[in-house]
């Protein structure tokens, strides 16, 4: 799931038209990922280092990993998990403020 996520995460900027490839959009960390970048932004991510035997070998992968999209079926799964998360976020929230005006009483 964590590679699916990342995936649909570097691709939101194609599905939202900003920009034709990951490697395009300036806030992507493809750059470093894929083609080997230096970046003082981006700390090296433990799934890329073990893509390959070799830094070359792992953006390979990574290349290959983001030339097509998520389809349609993975990323309503990824939305359902993200909405279950905020849900579940929404509902602390609440049961947090409710007990703080609890013990204000």
């Amino acid at each position: 799931m964590k590679s699916l996520g990342k995936r649909y995460i570097e691709m939101n900027p194609i599905r939202t038209e900003m920009v034709q490839h990951p490697g395009e959009y300036r806030w992507s960390s493809y750059g470093a990922n894929g083609l080997g970048e230096k970046s003082s932004l981006i700390m090296p991510n433990v799934l890329y280092k073990e893509l390959g035997r070799t830094d070359k070998e792992g953006q390979q992968v990574c290349r290959q990993f983001f030339r097509n999209d998520l389809d349609h079926v993975e990323t309503d799964k990824i939305r359902a998990r993200q909405q279950m998360v905020i849900i579940a976020l929404e509902t602390i929230d609440s049961i947090l403020r409710s007990a703080r005006c609890l013990l204000a009483v």
